[in-house]
C-alpha cells in the first residue's frame, strides 16, 4: 500500500516521456562529460596524494554527485538496458568496493585528504554522501541485479551503526546534511533489515536533543551563519518545530525522512509537527513557482512573506526536497493537495533547472532577471543563463533522477481506493491485496484537460481523480462525488472506462501583497504553468508593462517546442494598449540572455 513505484508504470508518449528520453539521450551524457572533466569519476579510484599539487583533490561532496549519477541511469536502466552505460557504471563501483576499509569505511575525500578527520567534523557531508551511495546502491539492483554496490553500502552502514548508536565516539550525533536518514528507512524496506530503521529512528529523534551538535562549535556562529542550529534544523527536536528553517535542501531532506519514520513508527506527534513545518512552507515561506530557499548566503528559508524574486535562490535541489516532502506527507494522509503542490513544483520551479535541449542547468531559479536594475543595485544576483557545470554540481544529476523516476509521482493505492494524482499518460500494473490492478491513462494533457481511465480487477473498490485547484469545473461519465480534492468513482465491475474533463482558462492573479515586493503587481497562470514575460518577445523595459486585470480573454497558442501553450495578455505599454507575450516559467532563458519577469504591474 502506498505510493505505486515508478517500476510499475510505463509513461506514454506526451510531455514527461519527452522529457525521459532527453535525459537518456542529452542530460546524463552531458553530465558524464563535465563530470569527467571534473574529476568526479576520478575520485573513487583514490589516486590522489597530498603532494600532488597539480592535481586537485576530491572534495567532500563528490561521492554524492557520482551517486546520483548512478541513481538516475539506474531508473533509466530498469525500463530499458543499456550495456555500455552499465559497463561504465560497473566500473565507478569496482573503484568504490576496492577502495573501502575493511571496517566498511568509504568516502573519496577523506579517505586520501583528511583521513585523521573522519566522523569529527559534523559539516563535513560524510552521512549525506552515504545516504546517496545508499540510495544508488538500491536503485542499481533493483535495475540491474547487480549487488556489489548494495553490499559496499551494508557494510559503511554497519560501520556507522558501530560508530554511532554503540561506541558513540564521533564527534557528532547526527549529519550536519540529513539525507541518510530517508535513505536507510529505503534500505530497510530493500533487505527487511531492522537495524537500518533504527539507525534513520536514531538520526531523527536524536536531532536538536544534543547541545554539541547545535552549531558544533557555539563561538563561531555569529560570525558564521552555517553553523547556527537554525541553519541544520537543530534548535529545537524536530517534534517541537512548527517552521520551516534553515537550509531548504537539508531540511526538506530531513523532512522526508523523518516523515518515513514516523509513518512506520506511528508517531502522531511528530506527524503533526512535519504537517505544521509544511503548511508553514506552502502558506508563507514558497513561492508561486514552487521554489523554495531564498536567502542566497545560507540557501535558506527566510522570515514569512520574504520572497525576493530578482536574488531568489530557490535551489533545483530544493525543489526536488519538496516535491519528495509532499508526496511522504500523501501518505500519512491522501490529501489531494499534496499531489497539487507537487504539480505546481514539478512544471516550474523544478522543469527550469534543466534546458529545453537538456544539457545545460540551473542551481538557482529566479523570478525576475533585470539586467539595468543589476547594474543600479550591486550585490549578489542568479546567473542568467542555464550552464553546463557548477563547481558544486548536486542540481543536475538530482534534475536527472528525478524526471527518470516521475512516474512514481502519478498512482497511489489504499486499502480500498487507487489514486490518480498526475495526468502523465501511463499504464500501470500492481498488486492491490489479493488483486491485480492493471490502469491506462490516456489524455493529451496539459494540451487540454480530458483524461480517459480504464481500469481492470479493482471491482468493489474506489477510484480516486485529482481534482486540479486551477480547473473551474469538470464533467464525467459516470457520476462521482468529491472527497478530499478527489473525485470518487466506485468501480461495480471488473472493468471499467471513465472519462473526465477538466475545463481551464488562462488566469490572472493578483499578487499576495504580505509579500511587500509584489505589491501592485500580478501574475498569470494556465492550467499548472506559471507565466513569464520576456524581452526577447516584448518591448522593453518589462516595467513600463502593466497587465488589464479586468480582462478575461487571453489569447493562447500552442507550442510544440515547449509542449505547451504561449498566451496573448492584454495589457498597457507606457499607458499605450498593448499585449504582453508570455511564456511558461519553466521555458525562460532558452534563447539566450534576456530580462525576465514573472510578476508584472496591474492595472
Amino acid at each position: 500500500m502506498g505510493n505505486v513505484d515508478f517500476s510499475n508504470v510505463e509513461l506514454k508518449e506526451g510531455f514527461w516521456l519527452n522529457r525521459q528520453k532527453t535525459t537518456r539521450e542529452i542530460s546524463l551524457p552531458a553530465i558524464k562529460k563535465a563530470y569527467i572533466k571534473k574529476k568526479r569519476f576520478e575520485a573513487t579510484e583514490c589516486t590522489y596524494k597530498k603532494w600532488q599539487f597539480w592535481r586537485k583533490a576530491p572534495h567532500i561532496f563528490y561521492d554524492s554527485d557520482v551517486a546520483k549519477f548512478i541513481e538516475a541511469w539506474a531508473y533509466l536502466l530498469a525500463k530499458e538496458r543499456d550495456a555500455k552505460a552499465e559497463q561504465f557504471i560497473d566500473g565507478i563501483i569496482d573503484n568504490i568496493a576496492k577502495n573501502q576499509r575493511p571496517d566498511g569505511y568509504y568516502n573519496a575525500h577523506f579517505l586520501v585528504v583528511r583521513p585523521g578527520a573522519i566522523f569529527k567534523h559534523r559539516p563535513d557531508h560524510e552521512l549525506y554522501c552515504l545516504g546517496h551511495l545508499i540510495e544508488a546502491a538500491i536503485a542499481y539492483h533493483n535495475a540491474t541485479g547487480k549487488d556489489k554496490l548494495l553490499g559496499v553500502v551494508e557494510r559503511y552502514c554497519d560501520y556507522v551503526e558501530k560508530r554511532f548508536l554503540i561506541d558513540k565516539d564521533t564527534g557528532f550525533t547526527c549529519p550536519g546534511h540529513p539525507e541518510i536518514e530517508l535513505a536507510l528507512v529505503k534500505l530497510f524496506k530493500h533487505t527487511g533489515k531492522q537495524k537500518y530503521f533504527d539507525m534513520a529512528k536514531y538520526f531523527i529523534y536524536v536531532r536538536g536533543t544534543e547541545e554539541g551538535d547545535k552549531g558544533l562549535n557555539k563561538k563561531l556562529n555569529k560570525l558564521n551563519p552555517w553553523l547556527d542550529g537554525y541553519y541544520g534544523q537543530d534548535f529545537l527536536p524536530l517534534r517541537e518545530q512548527r517552521t520551516a528553517e534553515g537550509h531548504s535542501v537539508r531540511a526538506c531532506y530531513l523532512y522526508s525522512g523523518a516523515t518515513d519514520v514516523a509513518l512506520i513508527e506511528k508517531d502522531e506527534e511528530l506527524i503533526y509537527a512535519l504537517k505544521c513545518i509544511y503548511e508553514n512552507i506552502v502558506d508563507r515561506r514558497m513561492y508561486v513557482t514552487g521554489g523554495i530557499g531564498a536567502k542566497a548566503l545560507t540557501e535558506a528559508f527566510d522570515e514569512d512573506f520574504i520572497l525576493p524574486n530578482d536574488r531568489a535562490y530557490t535551489e533545483s535541489c530544493a525543489a526536488i526536497s519538496l516535491i519528495m516532502f509532499a508526496r511522504r506527507l500523501q501518505e500519512v494522509e491522501r490529501k489531494a493537495k499534496y499531489a497539487d503542490l507537487i504539480e505546481r513544483v514539478l512544471y516550474n520551479g523544478f522543469l527550469s533547472g534543466v534546458s529545453l535541449d537538456g544539457d545545460k542547468f540551473f542551481y538557482e531559479n529566479p523570478l525576475e532577471i533585470d539586467h539595468a536594475k543589476r547594474l543600479i543595485h550591486l550585490g549578489r544576483y542568479p546567473v542568467a543563463c542555464r550552464q553546463k557545470d557548477f563547481s558544486c554540481s548536486c542540481c543536475p544529476p538530482n534534475i536527472a533522477r528525478q524526471i527518470a523516476s516521475v512516474g512514481s509521482l502519478v498512482y497511489a493505492v489504499d486499502d480500498s481506493s487507487i489514486y490518480v494524482d498526475q495526468y502523465i499518460p501511463s499504464t500501470a500494473s500492481f498488486e492491490m491485496g489479493e488483486s491485480k490492478i492493471d490502469i491506462s491513462l490516456d489524455t493529451l494533457f496539459p494540451k487540454d484537460g480530458r483524461l480517459k481511465l480504464q481500469i481492470c480487477g479493482a471491482e468493489g473498490k474506489a477510484l480516486k481523480v485529482r481534482n486540479p485547484e486551477w480547473a473551474t469545473a469538470f464533467s464525467a461519465s459516470e457520476k462521482c462525488k468529491e472527497e478530499e480534492g478527489y473525485l470518487v468513482f466506485e468501480i461495480e465491475k471488473n472493468q471499467k472506462e471513465i472519462e473526465i474533463s477538466f475545463d481551464y482558462a488562462p488566469t490572472i492573479i493578483p499578487a499576495d501583497e504580505r509579500v511587500k515586493t509584489n505589491v501592485g503587481t500580478c501574475y498569470v497562470k494556465y492550467g499548472p504553468f506559471i507565466y513569464v514575460a520576456e524581452a526577447v518577445d516584448n518591448n522593453s523595459p518589462l516595467t513600463d508593462y502593466s497587465i488589464r486585470t479586468s480582462e478575461k480573454a487571453l489569447l493562447k497558442e500552442w507550442s510544440d517546442d515547449y509542449y505547451a501553450y504561449t498566451l496573448k495578455v492584454p495589457s498597457f505599454y507606457k499607458e499605450e494598449n498593448a499585449t504582453l507575450n508570455m511564456i511558461p516559467y519553466f521555458a525562460f532563458a532558452n534563447r539566450g540572455e534576456s530580462d525576465m519577469y514573472v510578476y508584472i504591474n496591474k492595472k
